[in-house]
């Protein structure tokens, strides 16, 4: 079985949608030992419940989501119908906070995921729901750090603290395309492109 090994670390991505929406993960808390041990099968669960949103949708946001990282990187991304041997686990849950939030835990042996169900969720693209966040952005940005990838500093770029990014009319821009500056960190821990 693949682990990831993390020592302890914990995440905390708080992305009110009122505010800043801005991971507040530190770059310290990723040790250069925070890697992926088996690059060649990295398995995640896709929990079925928790929201609203189907699950046919989430399943194609999620596996866009590893794919996007696996063409970056010499990880293998491989969904698994069994939680228990899965080593990233994604979720929908209401977050017990008083703010909406999306965390990342990483115990030893497995990452979880955990989106809140209480958030509004753009699903699409286009036309998103006013003060929603992009799903699939939120997605990449958890999954760099469930391989043990800290901030980066360009607003552009997925891997950068702050989660969404405006345009001049104050409408979000999505995060769905790696930049070099989000893969060269990858790429120096795995190896890649594959």
């Amino acid at each position: 079985m693949s682990y990831l090994v993390f020592l302890g670390f914990f995440l905390l991505a708080s992305i009110t949608t009122l505010s800043g929406q801005r991971c507040i993960a530190r770059n310290i808390i990723f040790p250069a030992t925070a890697r992926v041990r088996n690059v060649g099968r990295v398995k995640f669960y896709l929990d079925p419940t928790g929201t609203t949103i189907p699950f046919y949708i989430r399943k194609r946001i999620f596996t866009k989501a590893f794919d996007t990282w696996e063409r970056a990187t010499c990880i293998n991304f491989a969904i698994t119908s069994v939680k228990r041997g899965a080593d990233i686990v994604l979720q929908f849950s209401r977050v017990a906070r008083n703010i909406p939030v999306a965390t990342a835990t990483a115990p030893p042996t497995q990452v979880t995921l955990t989106f809140d169900s209480g958030e509004i969720w753009s699903t699409t693209p286009n036309n998103p729901p006013q003060n929603s966040l992009d799903l699939e952005s939120v997605a990449l940005h958890l999954i760099g750090h469930a391989i043990g990838l800290p901030h980066i500093s360009n607003t552009l770029n997925v891997m950068n603290r702050n989660l969404v990014k405006r345009n001049t009319q104050g409408n979000p821009i999505t995060k769905t395309s790696l930049r070099t500056a989000d893969t060269n960190p990858a790429v120096t821990k795995y190896g890649g492109p594959c």
